[in-house]
């Protein structure tokens, strides 16, 4: 089934701007099918990324924005209360603009000075301590 898909049509998110969005992120020339799983629709409400992330002991970057339209702000937000080795950062735009300019240059800017500052506060690489989420 489609992975997203115009309003009226059928996919796992229906929406004119998402399915814009979506499809501004693929490059001409790609192989990229707009499909998924059709078993996938069973276990969507299900997909909980925080409940993956909660063993994570080390640093952690949060990039969302407060206007996501697909993932609330709020579920971001505590998350991060809850979990004190989580920064959150915003960046302007919907869910899928992160792989757009200008939010992907900010997510890119936001993650080298993450990890750059977690490499000189650090007395060993934080590569295998650190994680960066683009939400």
């Amino acid at each position: 089934m489609p992975v997203v898909a115009k309003s009226g049509g059928f996919g796992m998110i229906v929406d004119d701007a998402d399915y814009a969005a979506f499809m501004r992120r693929i490059e001409p020339g790609s192989t990229f099918r707009n499909e998924i799983a059709a078993h996938s629709v069973l276990t969507f409400d299900e997909y909980d990324p925080a409940r993956l992330a909660t063993p994570l002991g080390m640093p952690v970057l949060l990039v969302a924005s407060r206007t996501d339209r697909l993932v609330p702000f709020a579920v971001v937000q505590r998350f991060a209360a809850a979990h004190p080795q989580v920064r959150v950062e915003t960046f302007e735009g919907d869910h899928f603009d992160i792989d757009s300019s200008p939010a992907r240059e900010r997510a890119a800017d936001l993650a080298i000075g993450f990890f750059s500052e977690r490499l000189l506060t650090s007395p060993c690489l934080c590569l295998d301590r650190c994680a960066s989420i683009w939400v």
